[in-house]
């Protein structure tokens, strides 16, 4: 992908991936089947590659919208009811899923995050999704921002 900021700070990386790794709850967009951005949180795990792991239900809606078209981004801020939330961290991810199923590695992964979540294991409806991650747009607070590439994120 192709971003307009080609020079980007090394700490702009590293504090888009300690976002990452410090918050394992963010709101995802997907593209609905009318072509309108559609909106849900979710919760994920953090890889080391600076990828994410769902675990989604094939009966939610933005489940149904990834199934057609796997393009979605991650958007990640923590503390959005903060007065000064324009003045803190927040990042979006770009990238694409593939659905895994249900693989052991995905499901301790997963687990080490979202212990709470091994009660969604005994229906049959959750699948892991691997969200491929492609760039970053890392928002430090106000005039402090910039696209992160996919081997800076991956080496922050």
């Amino acid at each position: 992908m192709s971003t307009p900021n080609p020079v980007v700070p090394a700490n702009y990386a590293k504090a888009a991936r300690e976002l990452l790794n410090n918050n394992t709850r963010g709101v995802l967009a997907a593209i609905s089947d009318q072509m309108f951005p559609y909106s849900a949180m979710v919760d994920f795990a953090p890889l080391e590659n600076g990828d994410l792991l769902f675990l989604l239900s094939n009966l939610a809606e933005h489940t149904r919208y990834l199934q057609v078209n796997p393009k979605c981004s991650l958007f990640i801020a923590p503390n959005l009811n903060d007065a000064d939330a324009f003045q803190k961290p927040r990042v979006t991810l770009i990238g694409e899923v593939e659905e895994l199923g249900r693989p052991e590695a995905s499901i301790r992964t997963f687990m080490r995050y979202h212990p709470r979540a091994s009660a969604y294991m005994v229906m049959n409806d959750f699948r892991f999704w691997h969200f491929h991650t492609e760039s970053a747009r890392f928002i430090g607070g106000f005039g402090r921002m910039a696209w992160v590439e996919k081997s800076e994120f991956e080496l922050a």
